[in-house]
C-alpha cells in the first residue's frame, strides 16, 4: 500500500458496537495513533471489537468486554476528542 510503518498520525474510528466509551465521538473526529502492529477483524476477535480504523486496510483499533477496554490510539494525546473519551471511560466505571 505504500504506507508508512510505524503509523504516526491522526485517524478516525468507526464504532463496531454500541458503547458509552464512544458515545461522544462524532463523524470526522480523529484520534492520535502511533503503532507498528495491527489486528485484522476475524471471528476470533469479533465479540471484543469496539471500533475499527482504516489505514490501508481496516483493522481493530479498540476492544472491550465487560469492564475491560483497550484502544490502539492515544486518547491522552488526542486533544478534546481524547479527553471526552477518557471522561466517558471514567464515568462508566
Amino acid at each position: 500500500h505504500g504506507l508508512c510503518v510505524p503509523q504516526i498520525g491522526w485517524n478516525g474510528v468507526a464504532a463496531a458496537q454500541p458503547s458509552p466509551l464512544l458515545g461522544s465521538l462524532a463523524e470526522g473526529d480523529a484520534l492520535y495513533f502511533v503503532h507498528s502492529f495491527r489486528v485484522p477483524r476475524s471471528e476470533a476477535v469479533a465479540p471484543w471489537v469496539l471500533c475499527e480504523t482504516e489505514y490501508g486496510d481496516r483493522f481493530v483499533s479498540g476492544v472491550a468486554n465487560g469492564k475491560v477496554a483497550a484502544v490502539q490510539f492515544h486518547p491522552e494525546k488526542s486533544g478534546a476528542v481524547g479527553l471526552a473519551l477518557l471522561g466517558a471511560f471514567l464515568a462508566s466505571s
